[in-house]
């Protein structure tokens, strides 16, 4: 999601500049090997550990996650737009708009799955984090989709796309403001001024400045509460890392690149119609900072899976342990109690795999 969302910021740059097609392109491209290679490891643990793959699906941890699936095909579909649709014909984007509908169908469906699986069991306070508005986010989403979409069609039918967009934002933007919310509103309303009088929608060219203005307007207050949202937390991990004198890493940090992605393309989209410079150079200040975070966060997960921390394959049902390997260093891995000690599973790329160990 990070990777795709760093070329949809190159695409949408609104300073254009030599090889901006190009350089977005590879980022692209990046994208798509990146996915093959995520699902090709979600399909093997699913064949050659399927009860550890259905107790992951069910788990609170686990299973929340899995809209994000939903997510990745999302960023690739706005970057297909972006980068490939101009170039082909139109075809492409009746195909495009066929798998609109697709992706909300499939959306909805993951939503309504994680509701039956996650949200009948009782649980305390604070395993209630962030991570559960995923379940909608996806199907929200495809009201950003659908903006990206609308560009490419017709205006008549550009503005029925556009009503269903407006309907999937309001499914979850109260969850998820920080989201492409704004953004999404934006650019609808900016579409809507020559679509609704072309489809004659609420007496044409009049609806079309209403939702614009309105828009806008709507727009601008969910960016400046997307600030504060921003702000806070940034403040406080600021302040725990100062009181710790230690900046601890880990894969929360992916948030500074995805989620955010919205709220630097809303800026842009301000500074188109406001006009304004400083919203533009707010949205290319945020193409470098995501680039930057992008760039942090990929040599650290490979660090971390050469070192064996992350990507090990654990069960809901294992607990810690704490082993030694042959040079000394302790590590944490995992393992399912079973008769006299436990059988640890430990699939990161070190000398010492595999690793079993009998704990008494």
């Amino acid at each position: 999601m990070g990777t795709g969302g760093v070329a949809i910021l190159i695409g949408g740059c609104p300073f254009p500049f030599r090889g901006q097609r190009e350089l977005g392109t590879i980022w692209l491209i990046l994208d798509f090997v990146l996915l093959i290679i995520n699902l090709a490891g979600i399909s093997t643990r699913a064949y050659c550990h399927p009860e550890v793959f259905k107790r992951a699906v069910r788990s609170h941890e686990d299973g929340l996650y899995l809209p994000c699936v939903n997510l990745a095909f999302a960023t690739l579909f706005v970057g297909v737009i972006d980068y490939g649709l101009p170039y082909v014909g139109f075809w492409l984007t009746r195909v495009w708009q066929v798998l609109w509908f697709v992706y909300l169908f499939a959306a909805l469906a993951v939503g309504l799955l994680m509701e039956t699986t996650l949200r009948g069991r009782l649980r305390s306070l604070s395993t209630i984090t962030p991570a559960d508005t995923l379940p909608i986010l996806p199907f929200m989403l495809g009201g950003t989709l659908g903006a990206a979409l609308a560009k490419r069609l017709p205006d008549d039918e550009a503005a029925y796309v556009i009503i269903v967009s407006y309907c999937c934002q309001g499914m979850g933007w109260w969850l998820s403001i920080l989201k492409y919310t704004a953004f999404a509103f934006i650019s609808l309303g900016s579409q809507a001024r020559t679509a609704f009088p072309a489809a004659n929608i609420l007496g044409g060219a009049e609806a079309g400045r209403v939702f614009f203005y309105v828009s806008v307007w709507f727009g601008l207050l969910l960016w400046g509460t997307c600030w504060w949202l921003i702000l806070s937390p940034i403040y406080l991990f600021t302040v725990g890392c100062v009181k710790e004198r230690k900046v601890a890493w880990s894969m929360g940090w992916w948030s500074f690149t995805f989620p955010l992605v919205g709220f630097w393309s809303a800026a842009g989209q301000l500074g188109e119609h406001l006009p304004s410079t400083t919203f533009k150079s707010i949205q290319v200040a945020g193409i470098f900072i995501t680039l930057f975070f992008w760039l942090v966060n990929s040599i650290m997960m490979a660090r971390g899976i050469w070192r064996g921390e992350l990507l090990v394959a654990t069960d809901p049902l294992e607990v810690p342990i704490v082993v030694t390997n042959k040079d000394g260093e302790e590590r944490t891995v995992y393992g399912i109690p079973g008769g006299e000690g436990y059988m640890i599973v430990y699939c990161g790329i070190s000398p010492t795999l595999p690793i079993t160990r009998e704990v008494k």
